[in-house]
């Protein structure tokens, strides 16, 4: 670098010089080559740079120039302040020198300024300046002029306090607003916002921690009371409060049927409810009261009970209305199954049981002991637990069914002998399908007389018959009930 430096300033880790004629140079190696950064600088012609945070000012003897990247490019000043000679920065604060209107003031990095030498005469021109712990010195074509300074870094303070709209709030969010003011200008500010005591549920805020944060949105996720604070900071870490309470009211959104699909056999029934909810999803405190409607397939009354008609059909739309707010549910109305057989296997008519019938092989036997059928859907009855057909091999073959149907089969058993498990295994298969190995009653129910259910799908062979065959792995097979329904 050859020319005449007339300033130099340290900015982050570069050092930069401003020359008399030759612009600016930046090195960024300790001074061992240097690089001119003159892109968008009018005038070369440089007295003086200097550096506050990240920004870089260079006065020319045509204005004054300004870098928010270290000097890769530069813009002409557009804070409206002409004739700027000098700078000097205090505690983060610039002060400018100018031709002709004294000293000036920007607490935001230059961006607006404010006089701040009334004792000076008008027209000063002010040459340079400089500062001490508690001064500012001007250099001007009358001498020195002083001007004290506060160094101290002061607390910001709340400058409008922190509100939100709207409030009330009826839906999911609301704006909070605040701002505060600092001797360093308020763009150096941040603002958090937190819920302060006990609040109903989590609230996010966006922005939150930056400047911008002075205006943010809040969003909710329950109805209720809450408390927001936020907390100004400034640069050097002091703070200010200012909170605001904040009512969010539950507002009725959305209707909930349940259940939300049913199927209902001919001439049955089945209740629906509705529930009211918020803008939560939450249901409301105070449940509104509903008009029921269906769309067809039967009736529905006050209360939501569904009756379903003669004829298969749907589905059909069953709707819950309050005010202008409805919610549905769909019910299909089917066809009930026939119960083709229902058999007391061991044992006499017990109806709607018949007496045992269409077996071959096995022994019939009974017991008067209770049998408990906890947790079992659709029982049968006692008598028909009670009695059993045991063997090696037993076989039921149940005609007059229709070839390639569909039924359910459903084996009732009960252990009416041993007292633990592994006594008794058997093998139980229809027509020619293995659907149980090894089956152990007790291990299935952990106790004995005890039912339990075992339920399958099975299609009529061309004979137009279900063959079910129990085979012996332990001890005896057993079988205590059968029903065939017709799907």
């Amino acid at each position: 670098m050859n020319a005449r430096i007339t300033s130099i300033v340290a900015s982050g880790n570069a050092i930069v010089a401003g020359s008399d004629s030759n612009g600016v140079f930046i090195t960024t190696n300790g001074g061992t080559s240097w690089t001119a950064i003159n892109s968008g600088l009018a005038d070369t012609h440089i007295s003086q740079l200097v550096t506050l945070g990240t920004r870089l000012f260079a006065v020319t003897l045509n204005g004054v120039f300004v870098s928010d990247n270290n000097g890769t490019s530069w813009a002409a000043d557009s804070s409206g302040l002409e004739n700027m000679n000098c700078f000097v920065v205090v505690n983060n604060q610039l002060f400018a020198g100018t031709d002709d209107n004294g000293v000036y003031l920007s607490v935001d990095s230059g961006e607006t300024w404010a006089p701040v030498s009334p004792e000076m005469p008008a027209n000063t021109r002010v040459w340079s300046l400089a500062a001490s712990s508690d001064s500012i010195f001007a250099g001007t074509s009358s001498g020195v002029w002083r001007m004290p300074i506060n160094t101290s870094n002061q607390a910001p303070t709340i400058a409008t306090p922190a509100s939100a709209s709207p409030n009330p709030v009826t839906g999911t969010t609301t704006t909070l607003s605040v701002l505060g003011a600092d001797d360093a200008g308020e763009a150096n500010l941040t603002y958090r916002w937190a819920a302060t005591g006990t609040p109903p549920a989590s609230v996010t805020f966006s922005p939150n921690g930056t400047n911008a944060a002075k205006v943010t949105t809040a969003t909710f996720a329950k109805a209720g009371s809450y408390t927001f604070q936020t907390t100004v900071t400034d640069a050097g870490g002091l703070t200010a409060t200012s909170s605001v309470g904040v009512t969010v009211n539950q507002t009725f959104t959305s209707i909930v049927v349940s259940p939300t699909s049913a199927t209902v056999n001919t001439s049955a029934t089945q209740q629906f409810t509705a529930t009211a909810r918020d803008q939560f999803a939450t249901s409301l405190t105070t449940q509104p009261p509903f008009t029921w409607s269906v769309s067809g397939g039967g009736t529905i009354s006050s209360n939501g009970l569904f009756t379903a008609g003669a004829t298969a059909g749907g589905p059909y739309t069953v709707t819950a209305q309050s005010g202008g707010v409805s919610g549905t549910a769909s019910v299909t109305v089917s066809s009930a199954p026939t119960t083709v057989y229902q058999i007391n296997c061991g044992g006499s008519a017990s109806s709607p049981y018949t007496a045992d019938q269409y077996y071959s092989g096995g022994t019939a036997r009974k017991v008067t002991n209770s049998i408990n059928t906890t947790g079992v859907t659709n029982p049968a009855l006692q008598a028909v637990y009670q009695a059993e057909r045991y063997g090696k091999t037993i076989t039921y073959t149940l005609p007059s069914l229709t070839a390639g149907a569909s039924y359910t089969v459903r084996l009732h058993f009960a252990e009416l002998y041993w007292t633990a498990s592994g006594k008794r295994k058997f093998n139980v298969a229809i027509n020619g399908t293995t659907v149980l190995s090894n089956y152990d009653i007790y291990a299935a129910t952990g106790a004995r007389y005890k039912a339990v259910v075992r339920e399958f799908t099975a299609t009529a062979n061309t004979s137009e018959q279900i063959v079910i065959n129990f085979t012996t792995a332990a001890d005896n097979a057993t079988i205590e009930g059968i029903q065939i329904i017709r799907q």
